[in-house]
This record gives C-alpha cells, sequence and structure tokens, in this order.
C-alpha cells in the first residue's frame, strides 16, 4: 500500500511518499517566514479544510512532485526563507 504524509507545522514542509515501511521519497523545505510558508503551502496544491489524504486521493497527480522535486523547481526557486 502507498501513502503520503506530511507535516506541514512549523518553520519545515516536510512531505514523504511510502510503500509499506520503505521510504520511497522524502521532501523537506525550509521556511521561517508565514508569508513564504503560505505561498509554499497554495503552490504545492494544498488546500484549506482538505486533508492530505483526501487532496491526494481526489488527483494523485497532484503530489508527483514529492518522488519528483524537481516538477516543482519554480515553488522554492527564489525561496528566501
Amino acid at each position: 500500500m502507498n501513502y503520503l504524509l506530511a507535516d506541514i507545522a512549523g518553520t519545515r514542509i516536510k512531505a514523504g511518499l511510502f510503500s509499506g515501511n520503505e521510504i520511497i521519497a522524502l521532501l523537506i523545505i525550509d521556511t521561517d517566514n508565514q508569508d513564504t510558508f503560505k505561498n509554499i503551502i497554495e503552490n504545492l496544491g494544498i488546500e484549506k479544510g482538505k486533508s492530505i489524504y483526501q487532496l491526494f486521493e481526489e488527483d494523485h497527480e497532484k503530489f508527483l512532485y514529492v518522488p519528483k522535486p524537481q516538477l516543482k523547481n519554480d515553488v522554492w526557486e527564489n525561496y528566501i526563507p
């Protein structure tokens, strides 16, 4: 079974894609600025009021950037924490 876990609280966004107990991909983005954090969250396809699981179930391709972070290079290209 594959699943996506995300921790979007604090000063880092952490997301992992798992297959059973194996980590397939891990993504960590540092952020200290709330405005930047909000922009990153929105640009990564995370919607207010919906769980990551629900978003993933609705559109699996929305989170392809977890195993392939280069797909979202534009999100943090000019990011300055």
